[in-house]
């Protein structure tokens, strides 16, 4: 049965604390991976979001003419 745990791939000859650094670095690596993802998509659906109320909001302004002659 595999580790649930990932390992590396080939053994490191008199290095018994090889699979300690390897995991910090996973995870680390896996917490900056899913937080900047996490960061770029926010940043983008609110730039969306923004994009499409001024988007929005054109439209009505222009498209009211009762609006323009008051």
């Amino acid at each position: 049965m595999e580790p649930f745990w990932p390992t590396l791939p080939y053994l490191i000859p008199s290095t018994e604390g090889t699979p300690m650094w390897w995991y910090i670095f996973w995870w680390i690596w896996q917490t900056v991976m899913m937080v900047t993802l996490v960061v770029v998509l926010t940043r983008w659906a609110t730039k969306m979001d923004k994009m499409k109320n001024e988007q929005i909001q054109g439209n009505t302004s222009s498209s009211n003419p009762t609006t323009l002659n008051q």
